[in-house]
């Protein structure tokens, strides 16, 4: 039986177990994301950052995605060495996991480029975890509304 190891839970991720699961009903499938919920849809966290949607209203597709697909999802973990001779990969809890696929689908990074005349480059929301984080760091005795104003004026990347 294949093992498939996709490290990262983006959209990509949700496409390859829908095209896996296409040739491969049988096939072990592991899925490995540094966040606490999966999947979501990052271009929608600027409207979470806004209060326009909770949590909840980021995900996409099926709520019980994972498990209709029989995927083992493996959450708040990061890989940390990947062994291609030995097929394996090093999470940074100290476990191993063997593959005989392996996909690196860990979503994009927004990239803030340099503009003459501003010194100070403002947080660029990434992931859920991170922004939660954030909004843990601006002032306790705010509304969320205005906490994430302040998360907005004051964090730096």
């Amino acid at each position: 039986m294949t093992k498939y190891l996709i490290i990262g839970a983006s959209a990509g991720a949700v496409g390859a177990v829908e095209g896996i699961r296409e040739i491969d009903p049988s096939g072990e499938i592991i899925v490995v994301s540094e966040e606490r919920i999966v999947p979501y849809s990052r271009p929608a966290i600027g409207e979470y950052l806004s209060g326009k949607v909770d949590e909840t209203s980021l995900s996409f597709g099926l709520p019980h995605f994972w498990e209709l697909n029989h995927v083992k999802v493996e959450l708040g973990k990061r890989a940390v060495t990947v062994n291609l001779q030995e097929k394996k990969v090093d999470l940074d809890d100290g476990q191993s996991l063997n593959y005989s696929k392996l996909l690196l689908a860990p979503g994009a990074k927004p990239i803030v480029p340099k503009i003459e005349g501003i010194e100070r480059t403002e947080y660029t929301p990434s992931s859920i975890s991170k922004m939660q984080m954030r909004l843990g760091e601006a002032p306790e005795d705010q509304p969320n509304h205005h906490r994430r104003w302040w998360l907005n004026r004051n964090c730096g990347s």
